[in-house]
């Protein structure tokens, strides 16, 4: 029997940085007109949001979306909320759809989202695809960032019955 953890292929998207420094500075910003402009300065709510941003900060760096492509199937985790992969055997797969996303105006942004009867996991980019499994009601989204070599993985590997599709 092969062993499960040798993969085709394999891809990992990140929090864009720029956009969380960013965030994070408004944010921080925001706390200091408020602290500022309070009547009663509250040290202890200062030092409660403050510590609000330090937990953000570390929640949106280790923020991962990983998507690997085996032999078996696809696994895919979207961490720190899946602490295991989550598997599709092919055997389970009806179709594989490419697709162009807009995050923000489809599915109301980016991380875990439920709309159109569809789980979406987006982490930054316009590319995806749609996995239709042959026994559950919804459909499965997953950011990807490189197309030509998914679809390369997918074209050389995957079994004749589940249908490649391109939006």
């Amino acid at each position: 029997k092969e062993n499960k953890n040798i993969f085709m292929f394999s891809e990992r998207q990140k929090m864009d940085d720029f956009l969380l420094y960013i965030s994070l500075a408004v944010l921080s910003v925001v706390n200091m007109i408020l602290y500022r402009f309070q009547e009663e300065k509250d040290l202890l709510f200062f030092n409660i949001s403050i510590l609000f941003l330090v937990i953000l900060f570390v929640i949106f760096k280790v923020l991962r979306l990983e998507t690997k492509f085996y032999k078996e199937g696809i696994s895919y985790r979207f961490f720190p909320w899946h602490l295991r992969p989550k598997n599709i055997e092919w055997k389970n797969i009806e179709s594989i759809t490419f697709k162009n996303i807009r995050p923000l105006r489809d599915y109301g942004g980016y991380g875990i989202r439920y709309r159109y009867n569809t789980w979406a996991y987006i982490m930054k980019g316009n590319q995806a695809i749609v996995i239709k499994s042959r026994h559950q009601v919804y459909q499965i989204l997953l950011g990807i960032s490189n197309k030509e070599k998914v679809m390369q993985a997918l074209k050389q590997y995957k079994p004749g019955n589940v249908n490649i599709l391109e939006k």
